[in-house]
Order: C-alpha cells, then sequence, then structure tokens
C-alpha cells in the first residue's frame, strides 16, 4: 500500500473510534450525521455530514426502509458523505455514491481526497462466496479486496486472509463503558495494519459508511 502524508493520517492511526448518529428518534430522517470519537482519549475527531442531498433522496430517506432492515426506496440510495475535522476544520474524506437504478450490484462508492481527486472506488464482486469488494484506482488498478464476514452486530473486515477491521454496534472490550453513552457502532481497526497506508484510510471511510455500504 502506498504511503502518503495527511491529516487524514493522523485520524487513521488509532485503532478504535465509537461513532455517535446525531439522528433523533422521531424527526423526519433526510441526511445522515455522524460524530466519530478517539475511543480512548474520548476525544471528538470527526464530523461526517451530508450537506448535498437530492429531494429523491429526502424521500427515500422518509419513506423507504432504514440501513439494514427491509428493502424499500431507500435500498442503495445515492449518498455524499463528508468527513471533515471538528467545528468546521479541514476536509478529510469524501464519500459517495450516485443511483444504483439499473445497475448490477449497486453503483460503486467513490472515495476522494480533499482536493476532489479520486483515491479509490469500491465496487462489489460479483460471482464470488461471500460479499467482496475490489477497490480500484482512477485508472482502474486494482489497491485492495475486502471481504466482510456479517453476523447480527458484528461485521468483520478481512484481508489477504486476514481480520484487518471490526464494525460492531455491540462493542464489548476497552472503552466499553463509554460507547455506551449513546454511540451507534465501533471501528475497531487492528493494530498489525500498518500505520500511514491507504488501507488504513479505505478502512477508515468504509467505517464512515458502514450501513449504507451494507444496504
Amino acid at each position: 500500500m502506498p504511503s502518503v502524508v495527511d491529516p487524514i493520517d493522523e485520524v487513521t492511526n488509532r485503532d478504535l473510534f465509537f461513532v455517535k448518529d446525531l439522528a433523533k428518534r422521531g424527526e423526519p430522517h433526510f441526511s445522515d450525521k455522524f460524530d466519530i470519537y478517539d475511543a480512548r482519549s474520548k476525544e471528538l475527531l470527526v464530523e461526517c455530514r451530508e450537506p448535498d442531498v437530492s429531494s429523491w433522496t429526502k424521500l427515500s430517506r422518509i419513506w423507504g426502509k432504514r440501513p439494514v432492515s427491509n428493502v424499500g426506496l431507500d435500498t442503495m440510495p445515492p449518498f455524499n458523505y463528508v468527513a471533515t475535522m471538528v467545528e468546521g476544520g479541514r476536509e478529510l474524506l469524501r464519500m459517495v455514491r450516485e443511483s444504483s437504478t439499473f445497475s448490477v450490484g449497486g453503483a460503486p462508492i467513490q472515495f476522494f481526497d480533499p482536493q476532489g481527486d479520486l483515491l479509490c472506488r469500491m465496487e462489489i464482486v460479483i460471482l464470488c462466496m461471500g460479499r467482496k469488494y475490489a477497490f480500484k484506482s482512477q485508472t482502474g488498478e486494482l489497491v485492495c479486496l475486502l471481504q466482510m464476514k456479517s453476523g447480527l452486530t458484528r461485521t468483520s473486515i478481512w484481508s489477504e486472509g486476514k481480520e484487518v477491521a471490526t464494525l460492531t454496534s455491540n462493542w464489548k472490550g476497552e472503552c466499553d463503558g463509554f460507547f455506551k453513552e449513546r454511540f451507534k457502532y465501533a471501528i475497531s481497526i487492528a493494530p498489525d495494519v500498518p500505520k500511514t497506508t491507504l488501507l488504513r484510510n479505505i478502512i477508515f471511510a468504509v467505517g464512515l459508511c458502514y450501513y449504507r455500504v451494507m444496504d
């Protein structure tokens, strides 16, 4: 994996994150809003927002299914997440999926850097055992291949035969007392995943759009 020097690495070189969903029960759910915390320091690190939401997407969020449930208008919907440092700080990542209409396996999810340059494109691998995703560069070169193994409350992410991350809504382990403070899910990256690498950034980005990925 190529190494990069970027503020995103200051975030993703950590191993454990807790994600808080800011949507309130009973209110119309037009867009997704998350805050991402360092589980160990309890520091708010990243704000993930969806600033550009089309009228059709708003309609699907109201009348469609909730993520990871039954099918409906909200199945594989378009989204446009922007992850920034806290309090209007520097943009770190943008995660985008266009309309999945007429696409096989859903439209790819694209990851962009703060300058708007494509980091990679996430495409589901058709006709394979399990749920696998290919991450390709702007030129179509394979960057990495990730497999997701999902249970009721836990999804493990595998690369080259090793578990590299866990996404779970029922975190049990270090800092679990803090997790009980109304966090939606945890992103745990394996400590042996090399620091300051595109792989770590990809895992973190997938974690941010976890529920949309698993639609």
